[in-house]
């Protein structure tokens, strides 16, 4: 964390004490050694998430060749900090972070907007499903990382209803195809693996990560088996240190 963000010492503590404290709510905000500043909501500890996407690289990003015109899809932007963390990358990245709840998506707009990429990384609010129409989704105000259309979240998880988008309408906006897509539904991407082997079919993307949650029936095995009739071929699948959750990387071609 500390070769990472400048102020890792106090935003630390912060969230420490905001975990534990039930009345110390702070906005815990990061800022990264090469500018980025990252606000995250009071309580919340997507904090976490800040540390996948920035120290750790949990998503591979320093393994990507440089690209001057480098095109993203963030499926599950939360607040930002995967969007921040290919803006900040790829210099001129442009892309389109969707998120469907409420107060995670004001962080998103406002982290996009204070890092100057509002213009280049577009905010959505809302859900990606196959029929497009309004989502129910459940979520934690002290976790909204876990936010999803399935009953999880724990006891204190509410539910709310969303926008909702399908896949093929989003990306009409990227013309010459797409670098990269990241999708986290938390458990929802089983029910859009028919969407995600129709995308991969018509658009041109270079790589794919998906992050998987295991949940009753469905796992890794089923993300593979469908996309095995794509172009996309898997290079890796990497686990995280929450059980039953990772990343599944594909590449076009196995390129």
């Amino acid at each position: 964390m500390r070769l990472a963000f400048v102020n890792w010492r106090s935003a630390l503590l912060l969230a420490f004490l905001s975990r534990y404290i039930a009345f110390f709510n702070p906005t815990i905000t990061l800022q990264t050694r090469k500018g980025t500043v990252l606000d995250i909501p009071p309580g919340d500890r997507t904090w976490w998430s800040s540390l996948e996407s920035f120290p750790f690289d949990c998503y591979r990003l320093k393994e990507i060749e440089d690209s001057t015109s480098f095109t993203f899809l963030d499926v599950g932007a939360n607040i930002g900090t995967f969007s921040l963390a290919v803006a900040e990358r790829f210099e001129g990245a442009v892309g389109i972070a969707i998120e469907p709840v409420p107060l995670t998506f004001r962080f998103l707009r406002r982290n996009l907007a204070q890092n100057g990429i509002g213009g280049s990384v577009a905010p959505e609010w809302g859900a990606i499903t196959s029929q497009g129409e309004t989502m129910e989704i459940h979520w934690n105000s002290r976790d909204s990382s876990t936010a999803s259309s399935l009953l999880r979240g724990g006891i204190d998880a509410v539910a709310i209803s969303v926008p909702a988008f399908r896949l093929e309408d989003v990306v009409e906006s990227f013309d010459d195809g797409i670098d990269l897509v990241k999708i986290d539904i938390e458990g929802a991407e089983y029910g859009l693996l028919t969407d995600i082997v129709s995308l991969v079919q018509t658009v041109s993307i270079r790589r794919l990560i998906i992050e998987y949650h295991d949940v009753d029936g469905h796992g890794v095995p089923e993300i593979l088996a469908a996309l095995s009739r794509s172009p996309m071929k898997p290079v890796r699948i990497d686990q995280s240190s929450t059980a039953g959750v990772g990343l599944i990387f594909f590449d076009r071609g196995g390129e």
